[in-house]
């Protein structure tokens, strides 16, 4: 799994990339925060996640593999991605993008 911050082709966020062989099938998905799982809201843990995060919900797009599902080698999928960088309430800056470190 890889975290991007590549302003200039608008990707900030979390992705899972195989870079394995062959396909890679999904078995488990779940999102941890503070080495403790994060329980499924309505649209799933991403969503909890936010909210425990005080973010806003409106900046991201989220994404969860479902179980069996199938990743092409090479292939690269989003989990949870900032939109609307640009906006204010929006900004890499307050979402705390910029603190993480840029692979």
């Amino acid at each position: 799994m890889n975290f991007s911050i590549e302003e200039q082709q608008d990707k900030f966020g979390i992705y899972l990339v195989n870079n394995g062989l062959g396909p890679a099938y999904i078995e488990e998905f779940k999102v941890y925060l503070d080495n403790k799982i994060v329980p499924e809201a309505e649209f799933g843990s991403w969503q909890s996640l936010i909210d425990q995060l005080n973010l806003n919900q409106s900046c991201f797009v989220v994404s969860s593999p479902a179980k069996g599902s199938g990743v092409d080698n090479r292939e690269e999928l989003f989990l949870i991605k900032a939109t609307n960088a640009g906006a204010d309430e929006c900004s890499v800056d307050k979402i705390g993008f910029s603190r993480l470190p840029r692979i």
